[in-house]
C-alpha cells in the first residue's frame, strides 16, 4: 500500500470514527433530556399525590376508617400460609 492510499484510509478511518463519536453524544444527550423530564414528571406526580392525602395525621385517620378490620384478618391468613409452608419446606430438606 503506498503512502497516498494510507492516507486516505487514516483520513476515512477518522472520519466514520468522529461519525460515530457524535452519534453517540447526542443519543446520550437524548437519554439525559429524557431522563430529566421523567424525574421531573414524577416529581410533580408525586407532589399532586401528597398534596391530595393532605396531612399525614388526616392520612392515618382515613387510613384508619378504611381499615374495616382486613388487616387482623389479613395477618390470620398470612400465618396460616406460613405454618403451611414451613412443613413442605423441611420436608423438602
Amino acid at each position: 500500500m503506498d503512502a497516498e492510499a494510507t492516507k486516505k484510509a487514516t483520513a476515512a478511518t477518522s472520519e466514520t470514527m468522529d461519525e460515530v463519536f457524535h452519534d453517540a453524544m447526542r443519543s446520550y444527550e437524548k437519554a439525559l433530556k429524557s431522563g430529566i423530564q421523567l424525574q421531573e414528571e414524577s416529581v410533580n406526580l408525586w407532589k399532586d399525590l401528597l398534596t391530595k392525602l393532605g396531612s399525614a395525621e388526616e392520612f392515618q385517620a382515613k387510613l384508619a376508617s378504611n381499615d374495616g378490620g382486613r388487616f387482623p384478618e389479613g395477618s390470620r391468613a398470612y400465618g396460616g400460609f406460613c405454618r403451611n409452608v414451613q412443613p413442605h419446606e423441611q420436608a423438602d430438606d
